[in-house]
């Protein structure tokens, strides 16, 4: 029996993460969608108009936390590594090792492509960085008007 219902992004940008981290991130996402909701429940709220594109904006709340809670602390550790790793002897190649994860160049490639591919999506659909920094829902939410507003890359199918 097929299903039409569709995995939400958050359960996809999360799958195999370990409970440490997908913990605080599911919480603080059902937290934020229980906001959105009573936003939207105002008459006179200035987001209502964003209403009818709910999946968007779930996904995009799903992509801004796990930017925060997984991209940002990957970003550091391959700027971290790229730095080490510029200081070891002529030809040598360094690793870093926290716990039972060893970070080397293997590894930093693959943070690489990760970010590489995180990047084409934000440059496609015009998310920069500054659509993360967000402290209150609200926040979040006029940064996704503002977003969609752009309408650009709705006829670019190229990712």
């Amino acid at each position: 029996m097929a299903s039409d219902q569709k995995t939400p992004l958050i359960n996809i940008l999360t799958y195999k993460l370990p409970v440490a981290v997908t913990k605080p991130l599911f919480a603080e996402y059902n937290n934020r969608l229980r906001e959105i909701a009573n936003i939207w429940s105002w008459k006179k709220s200035a987001y209502l108009v964003l209403k009818e594109y709910e999946p968007v904006i779930e996904s995009l709340l799903a992509m801004t936390l796990f930017y925060r809670h997984v991209l940002g602390h990957i970003q550091g550790a391959n700027t971290f590594y790229k730095t080490v790793n510029l200081h070891c002897e002529v030809g040598g190649e360094c690793s870093i090792s926290i716990g039972k994860t060893v970070l080397d160049k293997k590894q930093q490639r693959r943070l690489d492509a990760l970010l590489i591919s995180f990047n084409q999506i934000q440059d496609k659909y015009q998310i920069y960085p500054a659509f993360y920094e967000f402290s209150e829902t609200a926040q979040f939410l006029k940064n996704c008007k503002d977003l969609l507003s752009v309408r650009d890359y709705e006829t670019d199918n190229s990712i």
